[in-house]
């Protein structure tokens, strides 16, 4: 059976394909699953391991299995998710599992729609109120920039004047951006982060989960993070991840003090400057919540955007194995 656990001696091969293939994400990765340590995974795949067409990487926690962002392939279609469904419901079912969710990075249209709720699965998307868009493990809506073979010049002219002008004052005032993806860099930034999500009043995540992360990406191209400083005292952080054609913008933050200084403007630039050198297709700013600019986030966002229109995932695709712990799990 094409089954794999992070210990198999095929494994390498798997991640070899997971890293070149077409249609992949940082989430697919074994190296994520360290990150997610209370988790357990396997990993599926279709055809010969040593050539394969399509995989998908499985965490799974009390009963729950995730595919986060998958699967991987050449592109998405639904016939090929049934058949790495097929193949992982022996593990799921000898796990307990009582649902697979899947969330690809594909963008909504009621067709696929249509044809996935035909082929059996439960769809989570349109049919959830906008109040609840916190409810999705992902978020639906995202900003994205498209960022093939682009001059920085003429990334930057696209965004908002404000957010140009934003950019710009860091640098007047003296900001300065420094990377990597060593421990010290990671301290500093979670010193940044929790203190916006004190100042925010939002749950935040432990230190460990962080550290977990450079030891599962440090020295291998795959993450930065990234510190804003003036006068050597850092003010600003962020982590970006790049995998496959995308730069992916995963976590911020800021110290109070300085707020002024525009940091988290140049932060961004920095991070998509990076990724066009590294000849990334897209830039991703991570999810939003809120659709106007009477939200914070959003309006952030959106300035790198001006007139652009946020991008509308499919959603969650569940598989659901055991109707009843379903309908609790998503009615708790």
């Amino acid at each position: 059976m094409p089954v794999l656990t992070k210990n198999d001696p095929e494994i390498k091969k798997y991640q070899d394909y997971i890293k070149g293939a077409d249609f992949t994400s940082i989430t697919q990765t074994l190296e994520w699953g360290h990150v997610k340590s209370n988790w357990d995974g396997f990993y599926v795949y279709l055809g010969d391991i040593d050539n394969p067409t399509a995989a998908m990487s499985i965490l799974t926690i009390n009963g729950l299995a995730y595919c986060s962002k998958g699967y991987v392939g050449d592109d998405f279609n639904v016939d090929t998710l049934d058949a790495l469904v097929a193949e992982a419901d022996p593990v799921l079912k000898e796990n307990n599992c009582f649902l697979l969710r899947i969330d690809p990075e594909v963008p909504f249209n009621e067709k696929l729609d249509s044809k996935l709720a035909d082929h059996g699965y439960t769809l989570r998307n349109r049919n959830l109120p906008l109040s609840e868009a916190h409810s999705t493990i992902q978020p639906r809506f995202n900003f994205v920039m498209d960022i093939k073979d682009a001059d920085p010049e003429d990334i930057l002219m696209s965004f908002h004047s404000k957010t140009r002008y934003n950019i710009r004052l860091a640098k007047r005032k003296g900001v300065t951006i420094e990377s990597g993806d060593t421990q010290e860099f990671m301290d500093q930034f979670y010193e940044t982060y929790k203190v916006m999500s004190d100042r925010h009043d939002i749950t935040y995540r432990p230190k460990a989960y962080f550290d977990r992360m450079v030891e599962a990406f440090s020295g291998k191209d795959m993450m930065n993070i990234y510190l804003a400083s003036v006068d050597g005292e850092v003010i600003a952080g962020s982590i970006c991840f790049e995998y496959g054609d995308k730069a992916w913008y995963m976590y911020g933050g800021s110290l109070n003090s300085h707020r002024n200084f525009m940091a988290p403007h140049l932060l961004q630039w920095a991070m998509i400057e990076h990724a066009i050198a590294d000849h990334k297709e897209r830039y991703d700013f991570g999810g939003i919540f809120g659709f106007d600019v009477s939200d914070g986030l959003y309006k952030f966002k959106h300035g790198f955007f001006k007139d652009s229109k946020y991008l509308e995932y499919i959603g969650e695709i569940d598989h659901v194995l055991n109707k009843k712990r379903y309908d609790g799990f998503v009615n708790k």
